[in-house]
């Protein structure tokens, strides 16, 4: 059964309903660039033409999902302004080196850099929150997000539309090839917890060694703080110096004996 058949055995309108969350979704910061539930949306509506999913029903409802995210976004960003940024689904979603880049984008640019993040999936969702956070008026939001919107949606889905028999395709190949792609699907999860508990056991060193900082100085005073970091700099140090190149530590030279010549010139 293919993806067609699947939603439709929910409904001819199932379809619709599936990629207007999916488009919520991406707009509220799923890793997912829009640019693949687009090309997905576009190759159904391409695939068996005259059937359910309509292009014509498709383009507005992708229109409205994305940008009813971005608005979303920028009200959210306008009503709660910096607060928001110390929320804990905005700290999960957006990074801080995210909002500074973007709230950087917003002071040298304004409004254009609204319509530029359209095309940066990198930027997409922070530039939406901090134009809010900005307090970019809201018409000048709508004109460049609607504007850019306008151009990168039907453009993605006509050409996933037009190319839908050449993406079936390349679906067909990608389907006799599927135990290779699981088996790299696989890989890349495993990649990626071993990534995590890696990431955690930094996290976690970095956060004791706060901990014991912060016990010093309130047992001992910032004096004993000080003398902590330069004994671990002492031994890191001591680490870093090469060894004696053949191997244990350097012999000190013997005193030169005296020559009796040499008394016999001083004389």
């Amino acid at each position: 059964m293919d993806l067609l058949e699947f939603f439709n055995q929910f409904g001819p309108n199932t379809i619709y309903i599936v990629m207007f969350v999916v488009f919520l979704a991406t707009g509220f910061g799923l890793p997912l660039p829009e640019d693949v539930p687009l090309t997905i949306a576009g190759y159904l509506c391409g695939i068996a033409p005259g059937q359910p999913p309509y292009f014509w029903i498709m383009l507005p409802v992708c229109m409205t999902a994305i940008v009813g995210s971005d608005t979303v976004l920028y009200f959210f960003g306008r009503r709660y302004g910096v607060r928001a940024k110390k929320l804990p689904v905005i700290r999960r979603l957006l990074s801080p080196r995210q909002l500074m880049r973007a709230e950087s984008r917003i002071r040298e640019h304004g409004g254009k850099f609204v319509f530029a993040a359209r095309f940066l999936p990198g930027l997409r969702t922070p530039a939406f929150f901090v134009a809010g956070t900005s307090k970019v008026p809201l018409s000048r939001f709508f004109l460049y997000d609607g504007l850019a919107a306008a151009i990168s949606v039907p453009t993605i889905l006509g050409l996933a539309y037009v190319f839908a028999e050449e993406l079936e395709h390349v679906r067909q190949l990608i389907a006799r090839g599927e135990l290779v792609a699981t088996s790299a699907a696989v890989l890349a999860v495993v990649a990626f917890v071993v990534f995590q508990v890696r990431a955690g056991k930094r996290r976690k060193s970095r956060l004791t060694r706060a901990l014991a900082q912060r016990w010093l100085r309130k047992r001992h005073g910032k004096a004993a703080v000080n003398d902590h970091h330069a004994q671990r700099d002492a031994a890191a140090q001591a680490r870093r110096e090469p060894a004696p190149r053949f191997g244990g530590a350097a012999k000190p030279e013997k005193p030169r004996s005296p020559d009796p010549d040499d008394d016999a010139e001083a004389a």
